[in-house]
């Protein structure tokens, strides 16, 4: 079902995520951590979701999720 809702809306950044968190689930964590970048790339932007969401939770301590996080961080 996700990934026809990103066929439908490919530029949906909401949808992207939702299915990185699935693909996590599905043990599937380097297709997971891309369509998270893709998510980044069309604007998602919640950091304290994506840090906390269970589903994404094994993908926490992965160099490219940390470097994802740090990117949504607010510049000091």
């Amino acid at each position: 079902m996700l990934h026809r809702w990103v066929r439908l809306q490919p530029e949906n950044a909401i949808a992207r995520y939702n299915l990185a968190c699935c693909l996590t689930v599905c043990n599937k964590d380097m297709a997971a951590l891309g369509t998270l970048r893709q998510a980044l790339d069309l604007g998602y932007r919640d950091l304290a979701l994506m840090t906390s969401d269970p589903d994404l939770e094994r993908l926490h301590s992965h160099p490219t999720f940390v470097q994802l996080a740090l990117e949504l961080q607010p510049e000091n």
